[in-house]
This record gives structure tokens, C-alpha cells and sequence, in this order.
């Protein structure tokens, strides 16, 4: 650039046409150099750390291990072949770059060369250890198994099996180019990772750093074949690229507070304990499906979700004190403040904190939330029937009265005792038609609700998210109860003889319980867990708290219609599902959403003398029904549970 100044001090009264010459030469190389320097710049950025196309024919600076196998450089490709060893103990691999290596892009071109082998390996972040990350692109196999891309993590791949961490379905054959790619990138203490096949995103998953797990860091890159079977793969054009370090986005916090039933506590569930319990609460495993989703489309938006799992079971105001607590832990800035997405129950929590005095939620909003009750809660209050259309609400609720009904006359005292919430969701409008005199009577049992005063803070911005279009219970119509469940104290209100629906509902909860006057109310033809795993309902939420449409693409879901769920305590155990489909438990239950009809395979490992296998199935038509197994003794056994979506199986273990 030309000091302008420094030409003043000579203090020329003209400007001659040599001076014109000069700064229109200036421009013009000005001009044609800076798209290089950009691109040399983003070079930079993307730095190329390793590539090799073999068309050199040899394989130098490569590291190979040869177990059972070999390794050389045939028409300028890479090919490894294996031999049988009669043992999966090893693999025959080969490894290039340093292990220092860290957030690099890495892609290879794979085929298998034989007729029936599956697999086309590849592996990243190997440490000094032999530990890696792999990436397994498989070809169908026994007719049933393979046609997917499966991500490991192996402690040593000289001697030990990886665990799967993610797997996604993919047509590929033998003798056919694939290219596969892989970008990995650390995130705090978490490391990102993202799969590709020909340019396809097909797996993105965080190996987040907990208690019990710590991601691989750092590492060099590899091929791989397997020495079970007789193979040969081919590898070409290997490329590592470093990602460049992306910028730091501005993070606003949102608390997530879920629906009733979709957190969970080992012990405090299966157990009935209301307190003194051991551990946190958690996500339920068969509520993943409905939430995961949204936490992931909020992410995507530079939004810190911090989940707010709670004990569903007890009244709905006593959770204030423990999201303030919450909030107090953020360690937010004088002026700083958070987000609230609160979905059914969540959101009338998120309401009682509100009212309860609480100043650090700059934006609400509620996602199907009965703000007037929903008549579903009465015949659980009044009858102990579960008739919730939300298949996690029935997963929890049911498995609660087979539990725990043990302790009590009937079902409608061991959900009163046990789960005293219901009481806060009776409608506080009238929904009770005598079948008679067709007379419309309400209920004064929720007294929380109806002496309710919200919305009553100036200072948070509140929203509502309603779903239409669906058939949603509105009235019950009611008779006398007979003379014993008069002695029982059952349906004092009147026994459901009749129901009367309006598709001014989400399935669940009625539109008009939904809203809040005076504030801002959305509406979508959406179902009650649409609400938060469709497109439409993801972008509502997001859109409301950023003032605009989310500008990435949305993680989407379907909500489940039937469920496969399996518990076991104390004890660890895996399912494999017809497929052949891997799914280990998660604080000691393993849920099948959506399951196939057929035969899964249950590998358990009793942790005590005496140890308590669950088996609840959930079928679309909404029959669903819980078996309980006492299993005697510690040693390691395996049974068959088969499923049929269609019918309730009798006796589901074999």
C-alpha cells in the first residue's frame, strides 16, 4: 500500500504520468497476486501430511506387520493379503506417518479382490500404544450380516478385538473402488469424527471422555486385513490433509429439561426408592430416539446443551431448587443468562421455576406441554391405568407398577404413592361426561395448576410449541364404579365407560393445554414427539431462540411406535439384534426401538449371587406387556428373546 504521507513531505504540486504508471503496475500485481497468497494461506491451513499413489512401486516409509500376512505394491496400488490363523488374536497391518499426528482429514481408495470377503479396513489415531480408531467398510456375508460401515475402537490392534462404537447400513460389493474418508477432529476432550463413503456422510459420532472412557488423541494412520480368512485387499491413493482449527463459535447455553419417563436412575426405579438412592440421573436408553435429535440439531448451532434429567416421579414444583442449583453451577457472568426448551413435563418444570422466582432464563419455551393438565393423567390417578399414547411414558410408567405393585393393593395406590406427579397433570378444565345425564364436570385435584400464576416474570421471553392434527383424548366419559372399586377407592370421579377425541392435539396433549395467553404461541401438524425430532419442530425451537432459521442442517428423528426393552441388575450384558446389530446396555438396559420380528441374542454377566432380567414388549397397536426373571448364580450365560411385532409373545425367553 502507498504511505500517502510519505509523498506529502516531498511536496509534489503534480502528480507525473511515470507516478501513474507506477501505481497502476502496483495494482494490477496487487490484483493477479492475492488470489495466491489466499490460496498458499489456505494451503497452509490444509497442509498435506502424508500422500502416496504407489505409482512409485515400492511401499518405503510405510511400517508393515506381517502377521500372517503380507504386504507389496502390485501395479501402483497396495495390497495386503492374509492367510487363515485360526485365531482373531492379531491382524496384519501396516501404519505410516507420527504419531503426534492430530485433526487431519484422511481418505484411501479400497477394494477386495476375492469373490467372498467383506472386508476393506482402514485405521486412524494409532498412539504408541497400538491403540486406533478403524473403519471397517464390509460387504454382505452370511447372507444376513455385513452391507454396513462400522467404526471400532481397539485398545491394541496386535492383540485384542475393537469395540463398535457407530454402524450405518451401505450397500458395497467385492472387486469394486471405494473411497473412504475420515475426518477427525479433538474438541475439548472429546474427539469428533465423520466417515464419508464417495463423498456420503454416513457416520458421525463423538468419543466423548467420561469416567469410565478416554478417546485416542492423537496418531499415525494404517491399513489393515484380517487373519480369520483367507483375503487380499487392494489400497491406493492414501491422502492426509490437517484440518484447519475451526473458529470459536458463540456459544449460548440451553437447559434441556425432557418429558416424563425419559430420565432414569437404576436403583431409584427399580428399586422404588423415592430417596436415598445411589447415582445421577440420566437419559433413559429408550428415550435416546425422541431427544438425541434436538440435542445434536442445537449443537450444530453453536448452542451448549446442558440436560436437565430429573426425578419425573415426584411433584413438579419440588425440581425449582435443583434448576437453580443447576444454574449456579454454570458459573454465569453477572449479566449472563441461559435458554430453556422444556418438552411435556419438561416444559411445566422449566413453568414452576418460573414461578418459583427464577431470573437467569432469558428465553422459555414449552413443546407440548399440558399448561391445563391433560385428561390421560386420570385414569392413572383414579385407576392406576396407564393410557399414555407416549411409548416412553409407558415404558417407565408400566414398568413402575410391575416393580413396585408388589407393595400396595392395587395399581392406582402404587402410582399415587410412587409417582405423585400425575396429580399435576389432571386437567384443570372440565373433561368428565357423565354417560347419563351428559353433564361436563371437572376435577379440583390439581391444585398446583389451578392456583397457577403464569406467565408472571416480565423478564423472560416465553413461547409455546403445540402439535395439531391428531386424535387426542378431550372428554371421558364416565359411570358409576361397581361396588368393589368403590371399597378400593378407585375412579371416585367416575369410571371411563367411553372416550370422546378432537384432532386439536398432538396425540397427547390437547392444543388449547398446550397454549399460554399472552404469549407467543407455535403451532405444526405434528405429533406430540414429532414436536422434537422432526425438521419442522427442531427448526421452530432453534428459530425461536436465535431470532432466525437454523442455519445448518438439522439431525432429525423419527418417535418409536414399538419397543424391544431388556434390563438386567446387577449385571452387564449386550443384545444382538436379527441383524446381527450389537447393542450393549446402558446403566443396566438395552431398548430396542422399533424392533424387527425375530430372534435377539442376550449375552449376560451377573454382577451378584441373585440378579433380576425384565423383558417389556411394546407393540404399535399399544398392547405391551413386562416378564420378570430371577436369575440364580454369577457365571457368564447367553438365551435367545424372541419378538414378534405384531403379537405379545408368552413366554419371550428361550
Amino acid at each position: 500500500m502507498i504511505n500517502c504521507n510519505k509523498y506529502k513531505r516531498f511536496q509534489f504540486m503534480r502528480i507525473n504520468k511515470n507516478l501513474i504508471s507506477i501505481i497502476l503496475s502496483l495494482s494490477l500485481i496487487n490484483y493477479l497476486l492475492l488470489p495466491h497468497l489466499i490460496a498458499r494461506q489456505a494451503d497452509a491451513q490444509n497442509s498435506v501430511l502424508l500422500s502416496d499413489n504407489f505409482d512409485d512401486g515400492d511401499s518405503d516409509g510405510w511400517e508393515e506387520h506381517t502377521f500372517n500376512g503380507d504386504w507389496f505394491v502390485n501395479n501402483g496400488e497396495y495390497w495386503g493379503t492374509a492367510s487363515p490363523s485360526g485365531t482373531i488374536s492379531k491382524n496384519s497391518y501396516t501404519v505410516r506417518g507420527d504419531t503426534s499426528w492430530k485433526d487431519y482429514s484422511y481418505s484411501v481408495k479400497v477394494r477386495s479382490e476375492e469373490e467372498d470377503d467383506a472386508d476393506k479396513i482402514i485405521f486412524f489415531y494409532f498412539n504408541k500404544d497400538q491403540a486406533a480408531y478403524e473403519v471397517n467398510l464390509r460387504s454382505q456375508y452370511d447372507s444376513s450380516h455385513g452391507n454396513d460401515i462400522v467404526l471400532f475402537k481397539s485398545p491394541n490392534l496386535d492383540t485384542t478385538a475393537g469395540s463398535i462404537l457407530s454402524q450405518k447400513n451401505i450397500d458395497n460389493y467385492p472387486k469394486t473402488d471405494y473411497t473412504i474418508k475420515v475426518e477427525a477432529r479433538n474438541i475439548g476432550e472429546d474427539v469428533q469424527i465423520k466417515i464419508y463413503v464417495d463423498s456420503k456422510l454416513l457416520i458421525e459420532y463423538t468419543d466423548k471422555k467420561t469416567e469410565s472412557n478416554t478417546p485416542i488423541y492423537n496418531g499415525a494412520v494404517g491399513l489393515l486385513v484380517w487373519t480369520q480368512t483367507p483375503h487380499t485387499t487392494a489400497f491406493d491413493d492414501v491422502l492426509v490433509k490437517s484440518l484447519d482449527t475451526p473458529p470459536t463459535p458463540h456459544v449460548e447455553k440451553v437447559i434441556l429439561a425432557p418429558g416424563m419417563g425419559a430420565s432414569w436412575n437404576t436403583e431409584a426405579i427399580l428399586n422404588c426408592k423415592l430417596d436415598r438412592y445411589q447415582g445421577d440421573w440420566t437419559m433413559a436408553p429408550f428415550a435416546e430416539d425422541i431427544y438425541n435429535p434436538l440435542i445434536s440439531s442445537l449443537q450444530d448451532n453453536g448452542f451448549q446443551v446442558i440436560p436437565f434429567y430429573y426425578d419425573w416421579r415426584k411433584r413438579i414444583p419440588s425440581h425449582s431448587t435443583n434448576i437453580s442449583n443447576l444454574i449456579t453451577n454454570l458459573n454465569l457472568g453477572e449479566n449472563e443468562k441461559v435458554d430453556f426448551v422444556g418438552h411435556s413435563m419438561g416444559g411445566l418444570v422449566g413453568r414452576a421455576h418460573l414461578e418459583n422466582g427464577g431470573n437467569k432464563i432469558y428465553k422459555y419455551i414449552s413443546v407440548g406441554s399440558p399448561h391445563q393438565g391433560t385428561a390421560l393423567a386420570y385414569p392413572a390417578w383414579y385407576g392406576g391405568e396407564i393410557w399414555n399414547n407416549s411409548l416412553v411414558t409407558k415404558i417407565a410408567a408400566t414398568l413402575l407398577i410391575k416393580r413396585c405393585g408388589i407393595n400396595h393393593k392395587n395399581n392406582m395406590q402404587t402410582l399415587r404413592k410412587i409417582v405423585p406427579s400425575f396429580q399435576d397433570l389432571l386437567p384443570i378444565y372440565s373433561f368428565l361426561r357423565n354417560k347419563k345425564t351428559e353433564e361436563l364436570k371437572g376435577i379440583e385435584a390439581n391444585e398446583w395448576l389451578k392456583n397457577s400464576n403464569f406467565p408472571n416474570n416480565g423478564n423472560t421471553i416465553i413461547a409455546t410449541l403445540s402439535g395439531t392434527g391428531f386424535d387426542t383424548l378431550e372428554n371421558i366419559r364416565t359411570k358409576e364404579p361397581s361396588k368393589k372399586e368403590k371399597k378400593l377407592g378407585l375412579w371416585e370421579e367416575g369410571k371411563p365407560a367411553g372416550k370422546e377425541t378432537t384432532t386439536n392435539g398432538d396425540g397427547t396433549v390437547l392444543s388449547k393445554s398446550a397454549k399460554i395467553e399472552s404469549v407467543t404461541n407455535f403451532e405444526i401438524n405434528q405429533n406430540h414427539g414429532g414436536l422434537v425430532t422432526s425438521q419442522e419442530g427442531i427448526n421452530t425451537i432453534i428459530s425461536f431462540l436465535k431470532g432466525e432459521p437454523s442455519a445448518t442442517s438439522l439431525t432429525v428423528g423419527e418417535e418409536p411406535k414399538s419397543a424391544l426393552v431388556m434390563i438386567a441388575y446387577p449385571s452387564t450384558f449386550v443384545s444382538i439384534d436379527p441383524q446381527g446389530k450389537i447393542k450393549r446396555d446402558k446403566h443396566n438396559v438395552v431398548a430396542q426401538i422399533n424392533p424387527k420380528s425375530g430372534k435377539y441374542k442376550v449375552g449376560f454377566l451377573p454382577l451378584a449371587d441373585e440378579s433380576t432380567l425384565l423383558i417389556g414388549q411394546f407393540l404399535k397397536n399399544g398392547d405391551y406387556s413386562w416378564k420378570e426373571y430371577k436369575i440364580k448364580g454369577r457365571l457368564p450365560f447367553a438365551k435367545t428373546i424372541k419378538f414378534d411385532e405384531n403379537t405379545l409373545t408368552e413366554n419371550s425367553l428361550q
